[in-house]
């Protein structure tokens, strides 16, 4: 029989209530061993809210997790500023580390981390859950066997109102990298390998952080991203992907967790509707957790064959798109407490 793979869960908001109960649906073997919080008292009461085995160790700091021998990779999903001191003792204690999404508030950062990991010749990778779902497989292979015909364009659009504590410089929390960070993937994504040539970024701020912005990337033989995101308009959360002859559409499902695809043809037009449930009666706090469990096993299959990154989200991509964040911060003039 595989091997279970032994979690240890840091930081118990609702992103790892949602990771924890979609574990449960994954195929390959997973055991929590371990879930830490800032207080014994939240920790505890994870563990009783989402029914957690009586041998699942609680902890009310997490050097505590990080140093228990029976943990093999540890979920950190804590706030976005508290990411890089988290991971980078993750690794110096030895555990395999899935960091949620934004990695780090800065590329500085990021590259920190992925040095740190080559260095400790562990698993790391940035929780870019996306990625895993089957309508994303579907369209990476489909890009790559050319079936429309050559990739030419990513437009993506996220956006939904976000509450006041998205809004926190301090805490590396603004729609860039709450929402923003999504359209960037489905980019780096779908024009895999790729780095941009030009960056240009238009957006509204206000007392000093990103309302919204519209990040347009240039890559080379006209190939190009137009990808918007706001925290103030409810728009919505599609993407269309073109190409020679024809386009994908992830219209009107989330396009950040699809249980859906279209494939467009054109010269006639056809639409293909392809669905690909999830097939998950979890209670979640966020639109398709489900697909967690996608993650979770790709996870799984990564360090059950000793790899030190993922396949599907590489390290050259999460500092891609940390460069390219960046970037965008600059040309809108946000600056993070941990960019100073």
């Amino acid at each position: 029989m595989p091997e279970s793979l032994r979690w240890g869960i840091i930081g118990l908001g609702k992103i790892s209530g949602d990771f924890v109960t979609a574990l449960h649906s994954a195929q390959h073997p997973h055991t929590i061993v371990a879930v830490a919080a800032s207080s014994f008292e939240r920790a505890a009461t994870f563990k009783q809210k989402h029914s957690l085995d009586e041998d699942v160790s609680v902890y009310g700091n997490y050097d505590e997790l990080l140093k228990d021998k029976d943990v093999e990779v540890v979920y950190v999903g804590l706030m976005n500023h508290l990411h890089y001191e988290v991971v980078l003792k993750a690794l110096d204690n030895g555990k395999h580390v899935v960091c949620e999404k934004p990695f780090a508030p800065n590329y500085k950062q990021a590259k920190t981390m992925v040095d740190k990991a080559k260095e400790k010749k562990l698993f790391l990778m940035e929780g870019a859950w996306s990625r895993f779902f089957p309508a994303w497989q579907l369209l990476r292979k489909e890009i790559k066997e050319k079936k429309l015909g050559q990739v030419k364009s990513v437009f993506a659009n996220f956006g939904v109102i976000l509450p006041a504590n998205r809004y926190m410089l301090d805490l590396a929390a603004s729609p860039l990298n709450d929402i923003g960070c999504y359209c960037l993937s489905l980019a780096f994504w779908v024009f895999e390998g790729e780095t941009p040539e030009k960056v240009q970024v238009v957006g509204k701020t206000k007392n000093g952080g990103d309302m919204w912005a519209t990040i347009f990337l240039t890559f080379t033989n006209d190939k190009k991203a137009v990808l918007t995101y706001s925290g103030e308009d409810p728009s919505g959360v599609s993407a269309i992907i073109t190409c020679e002859n024809g386009r994908y559409e992830v219209l009107p499902d989330s396009f950040n967790a699809p249980t859906q695809l279209n494939r467009v043809t054109i010269n006639p037009i056809v639409t293909e509707n392809l669905k690909f449930p999830l097939n998950d009666e979890g209670t979640y706090n966020f639109r398709n957790s489900g697909g967690l469990k996608y993650e979770i096993d790709g996870v799984w299959e990564s360090i059950r064959a000793a790899k030190l990154e993922s396949d599907v989200v590489p390290h050259a991509d999460t500092l891609k798109i940390a460069s390219v964040m960046d970037e965008a911060k600059r040309q809108l003039g946000v600056v993070y407490k941990q960019d100073l």
